[in-house]
């Protein structure tokens, strides 16, 4: 764009008054329209051309090489992603097996101890059986015992009995004994008694 050319764009519209009425001071706004229209008339000038052709060029270059190292990212991070995805099936089967051996295990532990209980429960009941066999054999000696106990205590009370009803009788034929005594004593005196008695228990 030549100097004429921003003449006639001033025409159309004078940029100072927009920038004014934008809150430029006046000053500013006329300094920034000649820097715009300096810039503009240098970037028409074939040294400029070239050299702004040459920056493109360099920013093509640039976004080329920017372009080959998205796309090494995006591969990268599309490796990346499948072997995140990889570890996760990984860890999702092996938290699979490990549930799965974790139960079975459970499982036989609980068949161990139900085993166990089983054999514990049949303990208890043979050695109940037992006791109550014992208990019914100790049982039966002690009646027995007991019953002999009883019969010899019997016996031994018949015979205690026997011999306290010998002893009384012996005792009531002393006591009759002695009154027959006491009788003759009364009867003929004592001298002959005494020589009775001496006659009936010593003779």
């Amino acid at each position: 764009m030549t100097a004429a050319n921003v003449e006639v764009h001033y025409r159309h519209g004078d940029p100072c008054r927009m920038l004014e009425e934008a809150g430029f001071a006046p000053g500013h706004a006329r300094a920034l329209v000649d820097l715009i229209a300096e810039r503009e008339s240098r970037l028409v000038t074939s040294e400029s051309m070239t050299a702004y052709e040459n920056d493109v060029a360099i920013l093509k270059s640039d976004l080329g090489e920017l372009k080959v190292r998205m796309a090494s990212v995006e591969g990268r991070i599309d490796g990346l992603v499948m072997v995140v995805e990889g570890l996760r099936q990984e860890v999702r089967e092996r938290n699979d097996a490990l549930r799965l051996e974790l139960t079975a295990r459970f499982e036989a532990l609980e068949a161990r101890v139900d085993r166990r209980m089983s054999a514990l429960d049949s303990r208890m009941d043979s050695l109940e059986g037992s006791l109550d066999s014992r208990m019914g054999s100790l049982e039966g000696k002690m009646d027995s015992r007991m019953g002999s106990l009883e019969g010899k205590m019997d016996g031994r009370m018949g015979s205690l009995e026997g011999k306290m009803d010998g002893v009384l009788g012996e005792l009531r034929t002393l006591k009759w004994t002695l009154g027959i005594l006491v009788g003759v004593v009364a009867a003929v005196g004592a001298p002959v008694a005494a020589a009775l008695v001496r006659l009936a228990f010593f003779a």
